[in-house]
Order: structure tokens, then sequence, then C-alpha cells
């Protein structure tokens, strides 16, 4: 399922794109350059990556747990990490429109 709204508020929140530039590409665009910026971050940044991943309540354990898991191996770390981002930045929205209803 494509969540612009969620893919949109991981890019700026990660600061790899602003608001306006995120508008003019598409989906798939903006997630190409999500995996490029776990891409970027996995060789060199790794820490970075562990204090990225620990602002969403993933510890390295659970993130190695989650990679052992997964179920096509061929699938890259970069494109698991984006899908982390975007799924709990989607129920960080669910949970927005949730209380606002109420």
């Amino acid at each position: 399922m494509e969540n612009k709204a969620a893919l949109l508020n991981v890019l700026t929140k990660l600061h790899i794109k602003e608001e306006e530039t995120a508008l003019k590409h598409s989906y798939e665009e903006n997630l190409n350059d999500l995996h490029i910026f776990f891409d970027d971050l996995i060789p060199g940044g790794f820490n970075r990556l562990l204090g990225i991943l620990y602002s969403i309540n993933i510890s390295e354990d659970k993130l190695q747990s989650i990679l052992e898991k997964r179920e096509n191996r061929h699938v890259p770390t970069a494109k698991v990490l984006a899908k982390l981002f975007i799924e709990w930045e989607e129920e960080k929205i669910k949970s927005q429109e949730k209380y606002r209803s109420q």
C-alpha cells in the first residue's frame, strides 16, 4: 500500500528532502531516495543509523531479529529499513487521526 503522507513525513523528518521537493516527485522516486539514504548509512554511519532506529524504538537486537526473520533474504537491508520507517509513520498517523476524532 502506498502511503504518500507517511513517506513524505519520513523524508522530511530524516532531512532527506524538503517537503516542496518531495511533492514534485513520484512515490517511487521518493521511496528510492529513502532506500539510498539507508544504503549510504549502513557502511559508514552505523552509529547514526542506530540513533535513528532508537528514535522509533527499534533496538539493534530487534533490527537483527527482523533481518534474520525476513522471508526474502535477497531484499536489501535498506529496503527493510525504509519499510520499517514508513510503517512506523503510518501507525503514528493513524493514532493521531484516532485521537483527533475523539
